[in-house]
């Protein structure tokens, strides 16, 4: 489906609905980008307390919500990690053992693959 403002505004309200319900810590901002970006899907910054997705392909249609909340816990996942009392940046490392441990949690709490199926 072709986004439009209305279809924007109507997925911004279900990632929140999902973020409400299953993000530990919610005291981050999303923004949602319908420019196409080849080289991710989603970005967080650790020092704007900022999570930004790409919701859209190169056709301008929007991406499946599964992947989408995938995305979205990914950099959810991030931003949990970053809230941690002893968190340390290390240069070079995006991916800690430790952001496995949120992540996995999160895709314990969320079935992502079966979002969009049809029963």
């Amino acid at each position: 489906m072709l986004h439009t403002k209305n279809s924007l505004h109507k997925l911004e309200i279900v990632l929140k609905c999902y973020i409400e319900k299953y993000a530990r810590n919610k005291n981050f901002s999303l923004v949602l980008k319908t420019k196409y970006c080849k080289s991710y899907y989603g970005t967080y910054r650790g020092d704007l307390k900022r999570v930004t997705l790409y919701v859209t392909t190169i056709e301008g249609n929007f991406y499946p919500l599964s992947r989408l909340l995938l995305t979205l816990f990914h950099e959810i996942s991030h931003h949990d990690e970053y809230q941690e009392k002893d968190f340390k940046r290390v240069k070079g490392v995006m991916h800690s053992p430790r952001f496995y441990e949120i992540f996995n949690s999160y895709k314990e709490l969320i079935d992502f693959e079966s979002l969009g199926r049809k029963n």
